[in-house]
């Protein structure tokens, strides 16, 4: 009966909330979005420009690290080649890559966006024969130096090979840095 109870107060101070939260500025909303996730639920203000751009296609550094937080803890970059394979289903676009050094392994992924706040990036890396499966998920960092994605990571772990309940996953966070090839200007005639 107190968990009956319990379950009943958590959503009404959460449908309280909401409806309050619907009734909020936008200005306040977009003001305390950072703090206040269900803030960002709100419509966003048509006075301020939200266009993000991403252009995953290309070569870029994914730096795993292997513990969570920022700056990575014990880093790790592996090169990896992504291309577009058609629209998403959010406003992004869908696109496959894989490592460039020959690491075994197939991405296969999405970018999330529809027309506010930042990109949001989701992938899956699958490694046959062995069963290998690593997900993905990360941001779009606004940054004019550099073309960065900012993550966690999350895998399945060691193959069983003699631990009695097999592997037992990792969470950690990542990093991509797009690589951007100089071009040469044009030779003076």
């Amino acid at each position: 009966m107190r968990i009956r109870f319990a379950i009943f107060l958590f959503i009404a101070f959460f449908a309280a909330n909401l409806s309050s939260i619907a009734e909020t500025k936008t200005s306040n909303s977009i003001a305390s979005a950072s703090t206040n996730p269900a803030a960002a639920l709100t419509e966003p203000s048509p006075d301020i420009p939200d266009k993000d751009t991403l252009d995953i296609a290309g070569d870029w550094k994914l730096t795993y690290g292997y513990g969570v937080g920022f700056p990575l803890i014990s880093p790790q970059t592996q090169p990896v080649h992504f291309d577009v394979t058609g629209p998403g289903t959010h406003g992004g676009v869908k696109f496959k890559g894989h490592y460039t050094d020959g690491h075994p392994g197939n991405f296969v992924g999405e970018t999330l966006y529809n027309g506010r706040g930042v990109q949001v990036v989701q992938m899956t890396l699958t490694c046959e024969p062995l069963r290998y499966i690593e997900v993905l998920c990360g941001k779009h960092v606004k940054d004019k130096a550099k073309v960065w994605v900012m993550g966690a990571w999350a895998n399945v772990g060691n193959a069983a090979g003699g631990v009695p309940d097999g592997g037992s996953g990792y969470l950690a966070n990542f990093e991509m840095i797009k690589i951007i090839k100089a071009v040469a200007p044009p030779k003076p005639k």
